[in-house]
């Protein structure tokens, strides 16, 4: 596994140590932690004489040595301090936490992890690693800056890379636009970290939600009747019949919560029960499921049980249909 740190320059600054042994543990990790960069003018010498280079090259003024080639005027200019500066007016507001920096390959890499601890508390810790904000960017045209949410803490170039994989909220080159661009995605960070804050405040409270068999198919069958699926068709009441099932006994469900609900309605819609036959492949159902009907079905579903009012109407259409069903077989069982 490669660390980057190749040389006595490099550093890593963390709560705790790293695999590599080579971290600067501290109670608390601070923007003056990381040296301030310079772009400073080139010379180069001819006959003893200094004559001006035209480009320029980043320094590291605690050392004063470069952690660059030459860069032109048109480069951006996108410094440890400056990255520090935007993701903290990014995520004021928010409870986090900085967990590491650092500068790799000779200074020419810098990176740091935030943890995202607003988003750990409201999960109550469900997601083993939490949620990560890792900002990464090279200094000598070696790596576009990028902004990406994992479950990953960097720490060294491996770690860096995984957590580059991750979902991308700011990615750009370091083009003379840069500038204007960074100062635009401060507000699309923002609410990307309050989405999913609001998101999982949502899962929260289904999960501390109980209900009823009764209520989940009165939900199930309003969903039906909302797509336009009649439920005098039998192949809607066994799907329905299905939905239950998966409400009961889907993979981690026990037929008691909303998050019960949501989960079984995922499922079915997803990857299916366990054990259930389609005459899809995987890799269409994984389609449908996640970029066609089926995905958009899903996303208004969980919208119709975060919100009140949504709630309630799709709960009454799936009484209503129920009843129309009843009284339809009753009067033709009379006839």
């Amino acid at each position: 596994m490669s660390s980057g740190l190749i040389n006595e320059r490099d550093f890593q600054i963390g709560l705790s140590q790293a695999w590599h042994g080579q971290t600067e543990i501290v109670e608390k990790i601070e923007r003056r932690m990381f040296p301030v960069v310079e772009r400073v003018d080139l010379f180069y010498e001819i006959n003893g004489q200094r004559v001006e280079h035209g480009d320029k090259c980043l320094v590291t003024m605690d050392d004063c040595k470069p952690v660059s080639g030459s860069v032109s005027d048109s480069y951006a200019e996108f410094y440890p301090h400056k990255a520090w500066d935007h993701v903290m007016e990014a995520l004021s507001g928010s409870d986090f936490t900085v967990e590491s920096i650092g500068m790799i390959y000779d200074r020419s890499r810098f990176f740091m992890t935030i943890g995202l601890d607003e988003l750990e508390s409201i999960t109550g810790g469900s997601d083993k690693e939490g949620y990560k904000l890792t900002i990464s960017s090279g200094l000598n045209r070696n790596q576009s800056p990028s902004y990406n949410v994992s479950h990953v803490v960097a720490v060294c170039a491996n770690t860096v890379q995984v957590a580059r994989q991750g979902k991308a909220l700011f990615s750009e080159k370091l083009t003379k636009s840069f500038g204007d661009k960074l100062k635009a995605s401060t507000d699309v960070i923002s609410n990307a970290v309050g989405f999913a804050r609001t998101y999982e405040e949502n899962l929260t409270k289904l999960r501390r939600t109980l209900v009823d068999v009764d209520t989940a198919r009165e939900l199930y069958v309003g969903e039906q009747a909302q797509t336009g699926n009649r439920y005098a068709s039998t192949q809607t009441r066994n799907k329905v019949d299905e939905l239950l099932v998966g409400f009961q006994r889907g993979r981690g469900n026990n037929g008691e919560t909303m998050m019960d609900v949501l989960n079984g309605f995922t499922e079915v819609f997803g990857q299916g029960l366990a054990g259930s036959k389609s005459k899809k492949s995987k890799w269409d159902r994984w389609v449908s499921s996640e970029t066609g009907i089926f995905a958009n079905r899903k996303s208004s579903f969980a919208d119709s049980l975060f919100d009140v009012d949504k709630f309630d109407k799709l709960r009454s259409l799936g009484k209503e249909t129920m009843e129309d069903y009843r009284k339809q077989a009753v009067t033709v069982s009379m006839s």
